[in-house]
């Protein structure tokens, strides 16, 4: 319990307990920070954080997976602290907290580097936790934007805003629909369990870490295509003029250029077709996704590749990596009845290729972040 970790670091009771979920993206890789459009959902796994005042004008941060507690003085300013506890102190840096000390303890299930956004749960259940409790009066989208900034300014990972949107807006049985340009958020209703379907995640055990050169040389590529049509992002590109811009551009930034504009394609199309209960076509865009992330924008992996022809073969409507590549997280989407069938075929797949062994289940569309009894 969050209560009785906090108790037992600090000696004293919190005042206020929050918890903020991970997500999984269903569709829209890579377009948050090109001003497309996305489509995650909040699901249960979560971080959950007790905060507190102290006395004195230090920050004490408790992780109960890694059991470090880090100090550090407040207010921060530069940050020479290395880790997870950049994340938290990222936060609380940009909230801009003068000389207010406070206590946390944090306790995650959210997988680390699975690609479900372990970092926007842990910026939004502390951001929104320390909002409450200082009465800050950030809006849902202002925390979001200043967890954001967190990442990208003071952890060094270059992502859009998809994550802690989706951790801070999320509602259970939606996804939530994400214009990245103009920051329009529609939850969408899924339909998921009256049709009988369900997410289900393959962790390929493969981390990912977005603050290393990958994923940014992806974005450098993104902005440096758009610099030479001479456009703002690619979001002003559509497919009719794909092949016509083809001589302007280098064979990868083409590439990258038709990712993107085609996955923000499928985005809309797959919003359209939940919302018409259209699950197979949905299943299909999902497939599309991943062979375009595999192809054009190079950032699966053998294991993500394997999870998807395993997750077909065993009757998934449509099935794709989702986050931000380079190892992580595969899902499926599948009826209900078929999960053991998926399970046992991906877990003999990744044997006999002599992979690690993927941890499989299922995901449910959840709340976002909210304040909880320490008790949870």
């Amino acid at each position: 319990m969050i209560a009785e970790i906090f108790e037992q670091n600090f000696q004293k009771p919190a005042e206020i307990f929050w918890q903020a979920p991970g997500r999984v993206n269903l569709i829209g890789e890579h377009t948050d920070y090109n001003q497309g459009f996305v489509l995650p959902m909040a699901i249960e796994k979560r971080t959950v954080v007790a905060i507190g005042r102290n006395e004195r004008s230090i920050h004490r941060i408790y992780s109960a997976n890694t059991e470090e507690l880090i100090e550090h003085p407040a207010p921060i300013g530069n940050l020479e602290i290395s880790g997870w506890a950049r994340y938290p102190l990222g936060v609380l840096k940009l909230l801009e907290i003068s000389d207010q000390g406070l206590d946390i303890a944090i306790s995650s299930d959210v997988p680390i580097g699975g690609g479900l956004s372990s970092s926007a749960a842990l910026e939004c259940s502390v951001g929104a936790g320390v909002n409450k409790l200082l009465e800050l009066d950030n809006e849902k989208l202002e925390l979001a934007k200043i967890c954001q900034r967190a990442e990208n300014e003071v952890v060094g990972a270059p992502t859009g805003n998809m994550d802690q949107i989706a951790s801070l807006f999320g509602k259970a049985d939606n996804a939530v629909f994400i214009d990245c340009r103009s920051e329009e958020i529609q939850l969408v209703d899924l339909g998921f369990e009256k049709a009988g379907l369900e997410i289900v995640v393959i962790d390929t055990r493969t981390s990912h870490k977005l603050d290393d050169g990958d994923y940014g040389n992806r974005r450098d590529e993104c902005y440096s295509a758009a610099d030479k049509l001479g456009i703002h992002s690619l979001r002003d590109l559509n497919e009719q003029h794909l092949e016509g811009v083809q001589s302007q551009l280098t064979a990868t930034e083409f590439k990258r250029a038709r990712h993107i504009v085609t996955e923000n394609q499928r985005v809309l199309k797959a919003v359209q077709a939940v919302r018409e209960q259209e699950y197979f076509t949905f299943g299909k865009l999902m497939t599309e996704s991943h062979s375009s992330m595999r192809d054009d924008f190079e950032i699966s992996t053998a294991e993500l590749d394997q999870a998807v022809e395993a997750s077909l073969q065993s009757g998934a409507l449509g099935a794709r990596m989702t986050g931000g590549g380079f190892g992580g997280s595969g899902i499926a989407l599948i009826e209900s009845q078929n999960i053991p069938q998926l399970t046992d075929s991906v877990l003999e797949a990744f044997k006999q290729r002599g992979f690690k062994t993927p941890e499989i289940f299922a995901v449910k569309p959840s709340c976002g972040a909210r304040e909880i009894k320490g008790t949870n």
